[in-house]
């Protein structure tokens, strides 16, 4: 829009003024999204939970903010629909990966496992999504599966995230606590004692997952 501009205009001043602010300051447009996703909120909501969201919405991609916002309003329906337009229009990556953690959030509060697990798949499948969305797809789908009655499918979707090359110790030691669960319930308790030792050796590991091991 730029280049539309006459010279010396009010118009392009206005736009140079704010490509240098969005590059000094971020996405400005992200900003007013969250700054009216905050006034939505309710007003007995205290301070530190509106800075957690705050920092957990920073660097977003606009559609989830917006999903958010809609949310936050009680529009389900219009939250999901924002995300999946968005979702399909974007190629692929770590924005999708973050809208597409969103849909699953939206899914899981609307009680939806079906489409939860769907989600969950996607992300999984998807060309490009980093390690950390992969991998807490591959948790959050193994805890579904064993939630109903697949063990089988539970226990190798924490094989695979504890076999995902670049997972963090954090997640590792989450997959091999639930690993070793499900090995007791399968009748497997020599490989679920394996499984508790390994968590104790990721340095990564927090605490209260190698107090459970």
């Amino acid at each position: 829009r730029l280049e539309q501009c006459g010279q010396a205009t009010a118009s392009k001043a206005h736009l140079e003024s704010a490509i240098e602010r969005n590059q000094t300051e971020g996405n400005l447009r992200n900003k007013i999204l969250l700054n009216d996703l905050l006034a939505s909120l309710p007003e007995e909501t205290c301070p530190e939970a509106r800075d957690d969201l705050a920092k957990k919405c920073a660097g977003l991609p606009e559609a989830a903010i917006t999903a958010m916002k809609c949310f936050a309003e009680g529009n389900l329906p219009e939250a999901i629909s924002c995300l999946n337009e968005e979702i399909a229009a974007t190629a692929g990556g770590f924005e999708k990966a973050v809208l597409l953690e969103s849909l699953a959030g939206l899914h899981r509060f609307m009680g939806d496992t079906h489409s939860e697990l769907a989600v969950y798949t996607t992300v999984i499948e998807l060309p490009g999504a980093p390690v950390g969305q992969v991998a807490k797809a591959l948790f959050n789908r193994g805890v579904m599966l064993g939630q109903m009655g697949d063990s089988k499918g539970e226990f190798n979707d924490y094989t695979a995230l504890i076999e995902l090359q670049g997972a963090s110790d954090d997640m590792i030691a989450r997959a091999l606590c639930n690993r070793g669960l499900t090995g007791v319930q399968m009748g497997d308790s020599q490989a679920a004692i394996i499984d508790f030792s390994s968590v104790s050796a990721l340095s990564g590991a927090p605490t209260s997952i190698v107090a459970m091991a």
